[in-house]
């Protein structure tokens, strides 16, 4: 019995789901992108004579921008890599080619909310809330003995 890798997997690997790609190199950019400030700040404050030595801190400041930049460039190559939206033949489902989220105030044959019903009912509930407290703090400071 031999051993195969799964063609699923594999498949993910070639790109043949640029939207996962897409979704995996924004995820591998995070981290650089939030280290990068860091690394600025640690190279201020060793110029400024605390923290790392100065030596240190440019190295792991430029080397936190090289990343930085070779992750989004990444994630700009995987983004335009996308399929057109003139292009459906494999059917994609994407959400910007779905119909557009209708707003609570409604639309044309949108959904309608009453907001005023909304924050009368709200603003009720909040109060009748508040007069519970009050009479859960009046109980509890009555003495046990009266």
């Amino acid at each position: 019995m031999t051993w195969r890798p799964d063609r699923r997997r594999k498949s993910r690997r070639d790109g043949a789901d640029p939207e996962r790609a897409l979704l995996v190199a924004l995820r591998s950019a995070m981290l650089p992108t939030i280290c990068l400030p860091l690394a600025f700040a640690s190279l201020a404050a060793s110029a400024t004579g605390q923290g790392f030595g100065l030596g240190l801190a440019w190295r792991l400041a430029a080397l936190a921008l090289i990343v930085n930049a070779v992750c989004w460039q990444k994630v700009i190559v995987r983004w335009r890599a996308l399929p057109r939206r003139d292009d459906d033949d494999q059917g994609w489902r994407r959400w910007w080619d779905s119909e557009p989220p209708l707003i609570p105030g409604g639309g044309p044959g949108g959904i309608k909310f009453d907001w005023k019903r909304f924050e009368r009912d709200f603003w009720s509930h909040v109060r009748e809330k508040e007069r519970q407290r009050e009479r859960e703090l009046i109980h509890a400071s009555v003495p046990a003995y009266c």
